[in-house]
This record gives C-alpha cells, structure tokens and sequence, in this order.
C-alpha cells in the first residue's frame, strides 16, 4: 500500500476531550522533542501534541539516532505541566508505556512487554522508545515533554543496531493505518495522566510490573563503568529497577539493561 501523509483532522477529532487541544502535524522537523522544548520557554498550557514524518536528528536515550523512514511510523512529543512532586516523574513514563501497549494489544492482538526504564518490545524486539525530559521548580514538575518513537510500518535493519527491530506491519503481515493507534494510545495516556494527577498510581504501577520483561530473569544493568549483574525483582515508584545480587538488593536509577 502507497504511504500516506497523516490526517491531522482525524487526530485532532479523536482527542477532542482530552487535554490535548493543541495538535501539531509536521512534513520534516529536527526533533519533535526539541520544538516542544522550544515552546516550554513561552509557558504554554499543557496538552500540546507535535508529530513528524521525519525528524532529521531523532534522538532516543543515551543520545542514540532514532532511526525511522518517511510517511510510515508514528513519531512524536506531548508537552505537559503537571505540578507534581519530582518523585513521580517515572509515573509518566509508565503512563505513556502502558497506554501505548495496551492500545496496541488491544487494536491488533499483538502481545506487548516493556524493558526498563523505557522501550516496547515485540518478540524480544524493539518495537518503540521513550525519551522523557522533566524540567523543574524547586521540587515540582513544571514541564514535561515525553518523545516516543513507534515502528508501525517500517523497521530499520542496520549492522550498528544495538538491539534488533521490529515494525507492527511486519508482525501482522498487512499494512496499519497510523492514526487510530496515536488517538487511542494518547487518549489512553490522558486518562492515566489525569490518575497520576488526582494520586491514583497503584493500577499503573501495577500494569508497568506485569508487563515488565525483565522481572524475574537474570540481567546485566551497565552505566559508564559500573556493572551490576543479579536478578531483577521489581520496579519502584520512582523508577529504580531493584536487582538481587548475591548478598543483597541493588537500587538502580540508571543504566542499559540487558538479559543474560
């Protein structure tokens, strides 16, 4: 099927209760991430969606190129202004993971798993990415701008690739329409957000752990020079992976986890 142009009507009529009432539809950008950063420093209301086709310098954690191809995938960034403790800044992360599992699970039957602290996984393959930025007032969240990546109907199949990759199309053998899997996704994610807001965390930490891959299995986590190896046991509430050593539980904030 020939790739398409998303319809930025049809998007925008999907989210129209929800908070986001700002929807930005965009040919070729540098970064979605970038632009929303850009428009944080003007002090806009919360609920600001930018999309690209393409961006021309997509950036997942640990600064690594996001790679995608033009008209296919579903790239972007939701602005938000919470005011909420720091603390639960990994909540939004949960939050933007579980939506997205969930409407993908649900709209296609395709089994969905999250590896901490922020990928979707299909079959041991990278389906999607998270990249979250939090900017801070003393100990409040002021802004938010949380970027993801989604491999719909294309996958990048590189040598340099730390990790292999895997589009919904390939999965299902038929091409997917990208714009009922943004609405669903982020009117999932509005509604866990607005739980976030009023305190009701518990169901989405919860769906976060139950859907974890790496729980219960034996993991290498790497930072710089620093090698943890043990068992991953859980998830907390500020994001820490918690991993059984041979003596004790390690407390992990950051770091590239891999099963061994």
């Amino acid at each position: 099927m020939e790739l398409r142009p998303l319809d930025a009507k049809l998007i925008r009529d999907g989210l129209k209760d929800t908070i986001f009432t700002k929807v930005i539809v965009l040919d070729e950008i540098d970064s979605t991430n970038a632009l929303a950063k850009k428009m944080i420093k003007g002090n806009p209301k919360e609920g600001i969606l930018i999309i690209a086709e393409d961006q021309r310098c997509g950036k997942g954690r640990m600064k690594r190129r996001w790679w995608s191809k033009k008209y296919s995938n579903l790239l972007f960034s939701l602005v938000l202004s919470p005011s909420i403790h720091k603390f639960l800044g990994f909540s939004l992360n949960m939050a933007i993971a579980v939506s997205f599992a969930e409407a993908i699970e649900e709209k296609y039957g395709i089994e969905v798993t999250i590896k901490w602290p922020n990928d979707l996984y299909v079959r041991n393959k990278k389906l999607a990415g998270i990249l979250t930025e939090f900017f801070l007032e003393r100990d409040l969240l002021s802004y938010v701008v949380i970027g993801m990546g989604i491999n719909v109907n294309w996958a990048p199949e590189r040598d340099d690739m730390p990790y292999p990759a895997i589009c919904l199309a390939r999965e299902k053998g038929v091409y997917i329409q990208r714009e009922p899997l943004l609405v669903e996704g982020v009117r999932r994610f509005d509604r866990y957000y607005k739980g976030i807001l009023n305190n009701h965390l518990e169901e989405l930490y919860e769906k976060w752990n139950r859907k974890c891959m790496i729980l219960g299995k034996e993991v290498l986590v790497q930072d710089q020079n620093i090698e943890i190896r043990g068992t991953a046991l859980r998830v907390e509430k500020d994001g820490a992976l918690i991993i059984k050593t041979q003596d004790k539980e390690v407390k992990v904030l950051y770091g590239d986890v891999s099963l061994r």
